[in-house]
């Protein structure tokens, strides 16, 4: 994700790399081989403005479309949402959702 981050230009060259020099936090970690849906990530990076769109909301997203654009397939930014200064993704949520898959040959005698 910093790659994508870096190559779209929310990064700069001189904090690329360094993840102490901008701010960045996931809401949740996962153990060795479990997976993470819908993750919620704060980031305090550099703002793409593109100056023939009008409006805040779609410069957010004409925002998420490059980053997507830098990302690999299987990864996807799916919203940027604008909070306020002191939000961190990881104490700021209020619920964790779970969801376990158990293959059904376990159920077999």
């Amino acid at each position: 994700i910093e790659l994508g981050l870096y190559r779209a230009g929310l990064i700069s060259k001189s904090n690329f790399g360094h993840p102490n020099k901008y701010s960045w936090s996931n809401s949740a970690r996962t153990d060795k081989g479990v997976h993470a849906a819908a993750q919620v990530c704060s980031f305090k990076g550099e703002m793409i403005y593109h100056h023939e769109i009008d409006g805040f909301a779609k410069q957010l997203d004409a925002m998420r479309e490059k980053v997507n654009e830098c990302l690999p397939d299987d990864v996807r930014i799916l919203d940027f949402e604008r909070v306020t200064r002191t939000f961190c993704a990881r104490t700021s949520r209020d619920k964790v959702r779970y969801q376990y898959m158990v293959p059904s040959f376990l159920f077999c005698s």
